[in-house]
């Protein structure tokens, strides 16, 4: 029997690592950068990209893979293009509500 409680709390806590639940910040989207819905950070933008896919966390990816990358904003369709529009900051702008974008901060800095 403890080796059945012992397997099953190894199991439960492989999932939550795989899960994000442990080595990330709080509010986090993914591991290495968060995640903060219905809002944007204006400004200090070095670089924009138009997605194919309405999806944020591609906008988080293309941020975590460029050491320049501090922060992002996803604009979602429709609002700046017909597609989702993904904007790269160089600096930490402070955010403010806006219920078009998603934006983010690396919390992982490589």
């Amino acid at each position: 029997m403890k080796r059945s409680v012992d397997v099953l709390i190894a199991v439960i806590t492989i999932a939550f690592i795989f899960a994000g639940f442990f080595g990330s910040e709080a509010g986090a989207g993914s591991p290495g950068f968060t995640m903060e819905e219905n809002m944007n950070r204006y400004g200090e933008d070095y670089k924009d990209i138009g997605l194919a896919t309405a999806d944020p966390v591609l906008c988080a990816q293309a941020c975590m893979k460029e050491g320049k990358c501090k922060a992002w904003t996803y604009v979602k369709p429709g609002v700046q293009a017909e597609s989702a529009w993904c904007w790269l900051k160089d600096k930490v702008p402070p955010i403010s509500p806006d219920e078009n974008c998603i934006s983010g901060v690396k919390t992982n800095r490589r």
